[in-house]
C-alpha cells in the first residue's frame, strides 16, 4: 500500500498545542487496532533531515513519550520509510534498562519512552571515569542486543543518551541496525551511511558479510577516543582524507595523563582488523570496568 501524504496522520489543531494521531493509512480504526490517541505537544525536542521529534504527552495515561515522526517527502522515500519502520521494529524487541524502548509504532510515526538528559557527545572533556562508566554500560547494553541478532552499526556519541542525573546511559539509534535473518535494504547498499569517523573498516568496505559485533565494538571505541580525547580518532580535511585514515592509519596515542591500561583498552577496540579487537561488547566493558 502506497504511503499517504503525512499530513493525514499528523494534524494540528489551531490554538491549542494538540497533536491527533490516527491509525495510518486508513479513514478511521478497523476492528481489533486501538482507537486514535489524542497526545499534547509540549515541545519540539529535535529535528533532522527525515523527521521531526515532540516531547508529549500522552493523555490517556497521562505520561510523557517521544513522538518521532516521518517528515513527508521521507514517508515517501521507500527506503527511508522501511529504515524507520527497522529502527521501531529493531526496539520493539529489545527489553534492556540502557535501551530506550518503543511504547507505541505506527506508518509513520512511532512514540518512544522521553528520556530527560543530553547526549554523550555533550560530555566531551569531562571526568574520564565518567567517560569510561557510561561507555561500559553501552557496551553491555549493545551486548545484550547482539544476543538478540542485532547489530547496531551506528553508535556514536550522538546515539548514546546520559540521564540528566548522570547515572545512566541510553542506547538509541538504531535506524541502520541489521537483524540476523534480514538482509541489508537494497537502496543502502552500496552507499555510506553515517559518520566514518566511528566506522570500522570493514563497515566502510560496504560488505555486509563482515559486518558483527566487533563492528559496534569499533564504534564503542572510537567513542570513548573522543571522549577522552576532545575528537574523534580519524578525521581529515574532507570525506577522503577521513576515509583513508579510518582504512589505513594508525590512532593517534591519547594524552599523557591517560592511564596506559585505558589506552590499552582503547587501542584494542580500534583495530583494523577485527581478529585483534575484543571478540564482544561486554569483554570490552570488562576490560573496562577492570580499569574503573
Amino acid at each position: 500500500m502506497a504511503v499517504e501524504m503525512l499530513s493525514r496522520n499528523l494534524s494540528t489543531r489551531a490554538g491549542e498545542r494538540h497533536l491527533e494521531l490516527a491509525a495510518p493509512l486508513v479513514d478511521a480504526p478497523t476492528p481489533g487496532e486501538r482507537d486514535w490517541r489524542l497526545y499534547e505537544i509540549v515541545r519540539e525536542i529535535g529535528r533532522g533531515g527525515t523527521g521531526v521529534v515532540y516531547e508529549v504527552i500522552d493523555q490517556t495515561f497521562g505520561r510523557s513519550g517521544a513522538l518521532n515522526t516521518l517528515k513527508e517527502r521521507a514517508a515517501a522515500d521507500g527506503d527511508t520509510w522501511e529504515r524507520f519502520q527497522r529502527e521501531a521494529l529493531v526496539a520493539t524487541r529489545l527489553f534492556h534498562t540502557n535501551i530506550v524502548p518503543v511504547g507505541e509504532l505506527h506508518e509513520t510515526y512511532l512514540v518512544m519512552r522521553y528520556i530527560e538528559g543530553e547526549s554523550l557527545a555533550s560530555l566531551v572533556g569531562a571526568d574520564p571515569r565518567r567517560s569510561v562508566r557510561l561507555v561500559r554500560g553501552a557496551a553491555l547494553a549493545v551486548h545484550y542486543a547482539h544476543g538478540q541478532g542485532v547489530v547496531h552499526r551506528d553508535l556514536k556519541p550522538q546515539n548514546l543518551m546520559v540521564s540528566r542525573d548522570g547515572v545512566r546511559v541510553y542506547v538509541m539509534g538504531f535506524g541502520l541496525a541489521t537483524l540476523r535473518g534480514r538482509s541489508e535494504l537494497e537502496g543502502d547498499r552500496g552507499r555510506l551511511l553515517g559518520p566514518p569517523a566511528y566506522m570500522a573498516p570493514e563497515q566502510l568496505r560496504g560488505r555486509e558479510d563482515e559486518v558483527d559485533a566487533r563492528t559496534d565494538v569499533y564504534a564503542l571505541g572510537a567513542t570513548l577516543y573522543h571522549l577522552l580525547s576532545g575528537a574523534p580518532p580519524f578525521h581529515g580535511r574532507d570525506m577522503g582524507e577521513t576515509l583513508r585514515r579510518v582504512a589505513a592509519a594508525a590512532p593517534p596515542p591519547l594524552d599523557a595523563d591517560v592511564n596506559p591500561a585505558l589506552w590499552g583498552s582503547v587501542e584494542r577496540a580500534l583495530q583494523k582488523d577485527p581478529a585483534r579487537r575484543y571478540p564482544t561488547a561486554d569483554v570490552l566493558a570488562t576490560a573496562l570496568g577492570a580499569w574503573l
